[in-house]
Order: C-alpha cells, then structure tokens, then sequence
C-alpha cells in the first residue's frame, strides 16, 4: 500500500527492481475525491480572481470539504444537505471546490507520469493502464459529489491503456470498464472458454457499442449518439434483477427503496449527447424511435442478466 506522499514513483520502482514476473495495482482516491485537500498554492493556479474574492473559505461546506482531516459522517452530513436541497452552495464556493478538485487532477497526473516512466524504464514487456470508477459533480444537475445520479461528469472517466508502447490509437465506439477484462486478455493472447458480458476493445464488433452503468435505482445505457436514464422498477421482474446484478444491502435500504418507487412516476431523461453534451435537453418525446431503440436495448441486457445469473449456494470448505 503505497501513498502519494510516500514518494510513490521512488517506492514503486524499488518494488519493480526485484519482483520478477509481477502485477501491481496502484490505487489513489488521495485528492481527487471529498475531501478536497490540495495544497493551496497549487489550488492558486486554478482559482480566477472572482472567485478568489467571493468564495467564504469559512462557510461549512468550503471547511469541511477542503479539510484533510474531515470525518466520513461529516462530509456526508454537508453532501446530504445539498442532495435534499436543505443546502446550497454559492457559486463562488462551487468554483473554489472545483478549483480544489482540478488541483487535486493536476498533482495526481503528475505523479502518475513519473510511475509511467519508471514502469518503462523497468523493461520492454509492460501493460500499463489507467482509468477510474467515477468522476465528480459540482452542482451542474444540482448534485455535489457522487453516488447520486448517473450524468456525464459522473460515469465518463478516462482510459488511458500503453502495450509495451507498441499500440497507439483510439477506439471509436462507446465501450465500458467492464470491457477491459477481455481487452487485457485478447492483449495477453489469453483464450476463454466461458462467456462474458463484455467486448474486448480490439474487436471490430461492427457496431457503434453500448455502455451500461448503474447506481440503484438509477440505470443507464448510452451508445454513440444518445443516452437513456432510466431507474430498475420501470422493467419487468426489477426485483429480481437487481438482486442478480448487486449487492443485498442496496435491495434493503429503505431511503433508496422509497426513492425508486416516487421516481417511477416521472419519465425516463434521454439526452442528444452529441448536440447535447451537457445532457441539458430531454428529448424522448421528440426522438422516440431513437428511444425505443437504447430502452429495448437495455431491457435485453436486464433479461440476459437475470438468465445467466450463477445462483448462490452454500458450500463447505476445510479449514
């Protein structure tokens, strides 16, 4: 376990030096998730001078979202007040916390380049890849943090992926995180025999793809062009498929369970995410077949989950 401050590209070539055949993964949620705790120099470089006069650094949600030391229950007692709309920051502070957040990106990918290099210079037989689970989101649908909804700002995350410096390219079609299992085994000229749910990047699919991503109740699928939000209960059997696809604990919390039935009562959002970007204008009544296409898509997608589920069963083992 190596930290941002342990002078990480240092550590990690030492561990490289003498590992042999290895695997190393390397997380960081070190200053680019709540709290954001940049050093305030760095944060200067990013901060405009309207911003830098009205921001009140000693309001509650600046104090406790720029503090190192703030508590989990804290930070999600702040987020919360936002969620319920109970609280609003002010767009001076909603700049200065991206400030902090862009300063947080800017000393991450500095340090994740000197690993990059220390991962070359170790040898030509290397994969190197980075990517992310989630963004960020500051206020621009009126959510702070995340784990609230499923907008761009949120699940569009970079993927940066080097092969011994031999591939160089971009993938045209929409993929997913999930798809980088088969990628890395295509890459490695590993065979399956047993199916998966995702596609390898290097396969010519002959498709534009899709990409699902979730947060429940919320569900979405996106290809090219559009993007369908949508929550489970508006499918049939959505119980059931939810316990297929996650956890137990979600399925019993009640606030989220409340929360799925009031939204069953208000249409799906489907945004032109090419016109669109900022996913500002529903267009499922205007582009209904374009609709109809993402919706039944992802209704097969639910379906094929629920058949090829692997159903739990106790099992025995010597200790």
């Amino acid at each position: 376990h190596v930290l941002l401050k342990d002078n990480a590209p240092k550590l990690i070539k030492e561990w490289l030096g003498g590992a042999g055949d290895s695997f190393l993964l390397f997380h960081t949620a070190e200053y680019i998730h709540e709290p954001y705790f940049a050093d305030k120099e760095l944060v200067e470089k990013f901060l405009d001078d309207d911003t830098r006069k009205e921001a009140d650094p000693e309001s509650k949600i600046l104090q406790t979202l720029t503090s190192r030391n703030a508590s989990g229950n804290s930070i999600r007692e702040v987020m919360g007040a936002i969620k319920q709309r109970v609280s609003k920051p002010a767009p001076a502070d909603v700049k200065y916390l991206l400030s902090c957040y862009d300063a947080g990106i800017h000393h991450v990918d500095k340090i994740m380049g000197e690993i990059y290099d220390v991962v070359k210079q170790c040898g030509d037989e290397y994969l190197f890849i980075l990517a992310a689970d989630h963004g960020q989101a500051f206020m621009e649908h009126r959510v702070m943090g995340h784990g609230f909804h499923l907008y761009d700002e949120l699940v569009k995350v970079p993927f940066i992926l080097d092969f011994n410096g031999k591939m160089k390219g971009k993938v045209d079609r929409t993929t997913q995180l999930m798809d980088l299992f088969p990628t890395v085994l295509d890459l490695l000229g590993i065979e399956r025999d047993f199916p998966i749910d995702a596609r390898s990047m290097l396969t010519d699919a002959g498709d534009e793809g899709f990409a699902v991503s979730e947060g429940y109740p919320f569900i979405t699928i996106r290809d090219n062009r559009h993007k369908l939000i949508t929550t489970y209960n508006k499918f049939e059997r959505y119980e059931e498929t939810v316990k297929c696809v996650l956890d137990h604990h979600v399925m019993n919390s009640w606030k989220r369970n409340m929360l799925a039935r009031f939204l069953s009562f208000f249409g799906d959002k489907f945004f032109d995410i090419v016109n669109d970007p900022l996913e500002k204008v529903n267009v499922r009544k205007s582009e209904p077949e374009a609709y109809k296409k993402l919706r039944a898509g992802l209704e097969a997608m639910l379906e094929k989950s629920r058949k090829d589920a692997l159903q739990s069963k106790d099992v025995g083992f010597d200790a």
